[in-house]
């Protein structure tokens, strides 16, 4: 088993939660998403995942030691046996 993480991934995911939030009780409400209300926030988001696509893309995100506090998710491979 591996874990995904870093402690920038952690801080994206905690910021983008509020907003995430607001979009789900007003497509509670309105049945469907505030577009309007929202883009200007992704576009004050999204440059900020830059730096942490730059840490998936050396790999540096993905850990064997699962205890490491910046862990946020676990992949298992699992085999098929012919």
């Amino acid at each position: 088993m591996r874990a995904i993480g870093s402690k920038r991934a952690n801080v994206i995911r905690e910021l983008w939660l509020p907003p995430a939030l607001l979009s789900f009780l007003y497509k509670c409400v309105f049945k469907h998403y505030p577009e309007r209300i929202v883009a200007p926030l992704k576009h004050w988001y999204l440059p900020r995942i830059d730096e942490f696509l730059t840490e998936v893309e050396r790999g540096t995100v993905v850990h064997d030691q699962l205890e490491d506090p910046e862990v946020i998710e676990y992949v298992i491979r699992a085999r098929i046996a012919p």
